[in-house]
């Protein structure tokens, strides 16, 4: 990274992480007895005086630093080409912020790649298929993931009871099982698992991964890698 772009990186991780302290602040007021009030009066000037806050703060900045440089791109360049259309610099802005509050360094650097992809795409449908599918995967939390991942890995399942040659999510994934109705209502609310075939027959108790939920688990792979 040249000199500039270090400089860029700063000042963005500064905008992006700033509205973190007076989040933080209020609620060490609330844990340490101060009422909602009073605690909400005490986040706008106290951000500088909780070591828990600045703690925060750093980790927090250290993910948007860390989805910036995953990018690999001429930070001016990235964010003038934001600045030139609304919903690019929208995009570029909640991966941001949502990489802030990701521990997931695979998702750290899946916020930042696929933002940039869409910040520089130059056709408007590419724009919003990467906003599309970031979207999509910011809302699954670690259960909805894990599921998702084991059902890439085969064709037609069952939630929890065996039916022909199916596999059973419940039985390969026990630790989730308490959680599985709302993890399968969230991914088919996403368009990730279908309990209907094509032509939006219903198969059942059968469930299967859409072609827009292999998609999202794709580029999760491609753009949060490492290497």
């Amino acid at each position: 990274m040249t000199e500039r772009d270090v400089s860029a990186v700063r000042t963005t991780i500064s905008e992006v992480v700033s509205n973190v302290a007076n989040e933080v602040v209020k609620t060490v007021a609330l844990v340490k007895g101060a009422d909602p009030v009073s605690a909400s009066a005490l986040g706008g000037a106290a951000a500088g005086l909780s070591k828990a806050a600045d703690a925060v703060i750093s980790r927090r900045g250290a993910r948007v630093g860390a989805a910036l440089v995953a990018t690999g791109q001429d930070l001016e360049h990235l964010f003038t080409a934001a600045m030139d259309d609304d919903r690019k610099l929208e995009l570029l802005s909640r991966a941001l912020e949502v990489a802030q509050r990701t521990a997931d360094e695979e998702r750290v650097r899946f916020y930042g790649r696929i933002a940039a992809e869409g910040v520089l795409a130059s056709d408007d449908a590419v724009v919003d298929e990467k906003d599309r599918i970031f979207s999509s995967v910011a809302e699954l939390d670690p259960a909805d993931l894990k599921v998702l991942l084991l059902m890439t890995t085969g064709h037609a399942w069952q939630k929890r009871e065996a039916a022909g040659q199916n596999r059973v999510v419940a039985e390969e994934l026990p630790e989730v099982v308490r959680v599985l109705d709302p993890v399968f209502a969230r991914l088919e609310n996403l368009g990730m698992i279908t309990g209907q075939g094509e032509g939006g027959v219903m198969w059942g108790s059968e469930w299967t991964v859409t072609d827009f939920g292999r998609l999202c688990m794709a580029e999760l792979r491609r753009l949060g890698s490492s290497g």
